[in-house]
């Protein structure tokens, strides 16, 4: 079982550090078409009517990978004082009606699906 678990655990780290590449590689394209954009429009005196909607795309996938990479870490907002005043064994149910609520938002393509 510990061998199941090891193998599971490296693969989930692996994926991890994909998504994290995945994200800086987005970071980096909305910076080169934000500043693409902005010396095309300044200097060059020329207007790409896509660089908005390439960037609004770019940050959205920005957001929702590392949102991915923060809730593996359990880095999201959170109130760590109210939780340390519980006992423990409730410690986790908190947690657990923390990521049923986190579930209950709807998702981002059901909102720009009716937009």
């Amino acid at each position: 079982m510990h061998i199941l678990f090891r193998s599971y655990s490296r693969f989930l780290d692996g994926v991890e550090k994909l998504f994290y590449l995945l994200t800086c590689a987005v970071l980096l394209a909305l910076l080169a078409v934000t500043v693409g954009g902005i010396v095309c429009d300044m200097i060059l005196a020329i207007s790409l009517p896509w660089v908005e909607e390439t960037m609004v795309l770019l940050f959205g996938w920005v957001i929702l990978l590392g949102a991915g990479l923060i809730m593996r870490e359990h880095g999201h907002v959170g109130i760590s004082a109210l939780i340390t005043l519980v006992p423990r064994k409730i410690q986790s149910a908190v947690y657990f009606f923390n990521l049923c609520l986190i579930l209950c938002v709807p998702w981002p393509w059901s909102i720009s699906a009716s937009m």
